[in-house]
């Protein structure tokens, strides 16, 4: 069988491409594992303590880490206090800091520091704690739907290094918020980056060696 020119490869073409899918693929899970460990990292939630502000199987993005506020919604490792397997992990809302005094729930009602809380997101129940001053270093947190939550009314205060993260996406938006697609864009820019410059550079090379005089 007879070959034309046009049926030979063009391996430098080839070798280029490959060098560039390896870079790619090295970058994007180096990217996602960074970015997994210091910036981003997605969660499930599970079970429906947080209903109806998350419903059970939402998908979730957390920003790590960084000081929890009030009435922010965290992602926190399970406390040695709770009834939970070893490694699990809990979504719930932060409603007291460090310092602040926190009773809860006569009628319903949240009390942080003498005032009465405005929640509009939550499912009330009637068992009341007493009055809790939480001490420096931890937070206290409680599900939206009091009526199915294990929370800081059984744990008591928790120390704030037992949270992950803080909610900042649920959804589509948390997908497109997960370390793999962060991390994909993030390698696909550098690798766009690294293929231009090595392109030009290839190309100057040429027109120094095409340019200079014979000896």
């Amino acid at each position: 069988m007879a070959f034309t020119d046009t049926d030979r490869v063009d391996w430098p073409r080839l070798r280029t491409a490959l060098l560039l899918v390896g870079l790619f693929v090295v970058l994007w899970l180096t990217m996602s594992l960074v970015t997994s460990a210091t910036l981003v990292r997605p969660f499930v939630v599970a079970g429906d303590s947080m209903s109806p502000t998350l419903e059970h199987g939402e998908r979730l993005a957390a920003l790590l880490p960084g000081a929890p506020e009030r009435r922010d919604i965290v992602i926190l490792d399970a406390p040695p206090q709770a009834k939970a397997p070893r490694g699990s992990t809990f979504v719930k809302r932060v409603v007291a800091i460090s310092g602040d005094v926190v009773s809860c729930c006569s009628s319903g009602q949240l009390v942080v520091n003498g005032e009465a809380v405005s929640e509009p997101y939550a499912v009330r129940s009637q068992p009341e704690i007493a009055r809790v001053r939480v001490p420096e270093g931890d937070v206290f947190v409680l599900g939206d739907n009091r009526l199915d939550s294990e929370d800081s009314r059984s744990w008591g205060p928790v120390r704030a290094n037992f949270v992950i993260g803080r909610v900042v996406a649920r959804g589509a938006i948390a997908i497109a918020l997960s370390p793999l697609v962060l991390g994909g864009v993030v390698a696909l820019a550098l690798t766009l980056a690294f293929w231009y410059f090595w392109v030009r550079h290839r190309s100057r090379r040429g027109v120094e060696s095409r340019s200079s005089p014979e000896q």
